[in-house]
């Protein structure tokens, strides 16, 4: 275990479309690349606890506010799909190839999304207390 306090960095990317993606970077910046998908409605802004494990347990933990959210340009009519996209680009901002994804509550679809569409990057995948349509069979 580390000993030293997670130092947060803050900076802006470009999505493809021209878009600002506001990122956070906490734990390890050697460590494996863990991608936090924020629930609904947050930001991307990281518990200071859960960065401080991160360094601790030698994992890079990054997340994002989603377009519109935070410090990221809207995007009219956004799907959960338009999320793997600004989430391959964070991880090419830091150098990553492959990438573990997790997603709390409204954030678990976007890492599930991003598991489905993008196989060849997505290590794991977790949704925590992630939605489901009402109507789906057996979730009574």
């Amino acid at each position: 275990m580390g000993t030293a306090a997670a130092e947060s960095r803050e900076f802006d990317i470009q999505s493809g479309d021209g878009r600002v993606v506001h990122v956070y970077d906490d734990g390890d910046p050697v460590g494996p690349l863990l991608v936090y998908h924020h629930g609904t409605p947050l930001s991307g802004l990281l518990p200071s606890l859960w960065a401080q494990v991160a360094q601790d347990e030698g994992v890079r933990l990054v997340s994002f506010d989603r377009a519109g959210y935070g410090g990221s340009d809207r995007r009219p009519g956004r799907r959960i799909a338009d999320v793997v996209a600004d989430t391959g680009r964070v991880a090419d901002a830091l150098g990553a190839k492959r990438f573990l994804v997790f997603g709390q509550s409204g954030g678990g679809p976007y890492a599930l999304g991003c598991a489905i569409l993008s196989p060849e990057r997505v290590i794991v995948a977790v949704s925590m207390s992630g939605p489901a349509p009402f109507d789906a069979e057996g979730l009574d």
